[in-house]
C-alpha cells in the first residue's frame, strides 16, 4: 500500500483521505495485531508527507494513534511548534503544506504580529 501511495506520490490532504479510504475497516485491534516494525513505518510515512499522526507515550499506544486519523472528520492541522519538534527529532518533511510553511514562516509571523499591533492600537 505505501509503495503505491508513493508510486502516486500522494501527500497532505490528498493522502489523509486515501489512508482514511483504504484503511477504513481497520480498529484500534486491528493495528494492535500488526508489528511495532509495520506501525512505525507507516507512522513515519504518513507524518513525512504532511498527516498528522500523533507520537505515541506511556499512556497511548500506536494503534491508538493511528486509528484517531481513521476517526478524524476534518485533517487535524500542525502547529509550528510540532513541525520545529518533528526536525529536532530528524523527521524530514517532503508535505508541500508543511515546506510551505516553513519557507514562509518568517513573513507569515511578520504579518501574524503586524496584526496584533494594529489590533491593540485600534479604538
Amino acid at each position: 500500500m505505501l509503495s503505491q501511495y508513493e508510486a502516486d506520490n500522494w501527500k497532505d490532504g490528498d493522502l489523509w483521505e486515501q489512508f482514511r479510504e483504504d484503511f477504513a475497516p481497520f480498529m484500534e485491534e486491528t493495528f494492535k495485531a500488526c508489528s511495532m516494525a509495520t506501525k512505525r513505518k507507516l507512522r513515519s510515512f504518513l507524518r513525512t508527507r504532511g498527516v498528522k499522526v500523533a507520537k505515541n507515550d506511556r499512556n497511548v499506544t500506536l494503534a491508538k494513534c493511528l486509528t484517531d486519523v481513521l476517526l478524524e472528520e476534518d485533517q487535524a492541522t500542525w502547529s509550528i511548534q510540532e513541525i520545529q519538534e518533528g526536525l529536532q527529532s530528524g523527521e524530514e518533511f517532503i508535505s508541500g503544506r508543511i515546506n510551505y510553511l516553513l519557507a514562509n514562516l518568517p513573513h507569515l509571523l511578520f504579518n501574524y504580529n503586524l496584526l496584533l499591533v494594529n489590533l491593540t492600537l485600534s479604538p
